[in-house]
């Protein structure tokens, strides 16, 4: 497995129509580098958290991103919270 040097996370703003965002959706779950796809209300339509071996490759998956739409992408220089649970573990009080 290759060493994921680079994350990040893109807004896209849909230019598709309602029946093609399975379409979007179908491209992200067959993307490798594609790890998370979030359905979100406000500016954008979807958030998707991307990660690739390098910035080189990042922007050929951002490119394919932006085929489906307009797009903002938030690169991650560091991660000091990782995986912190939603809900709280009521169990510890």
């Amino acid at each position: 497995m290759a060493f994921l040097a680079a994350v990040a996370y893109c807004s896209i703003t849909s230019r598709i129509s309602s029946c093609d965002i399975e379409n979007f959706v179908d491209h992200c779950k067959n993307s490798p580098d594609v790890l998370e796809l979030h359905r979100i209300s406000g500016q954008y339509n979807f958030l998707v958290k991307v990660a690739s071996e390098s910035l080189q490759s990042m922007e050929t998956v951002i490119n394919e991103l932006g085929k489906h739409g307009d797009s903002t992408t938030l690169i991650v220089l560091s991660s000091p919270i990782e995986h912190n649970k939603v809900i709280p573990d009521n169990q510890h009080k």
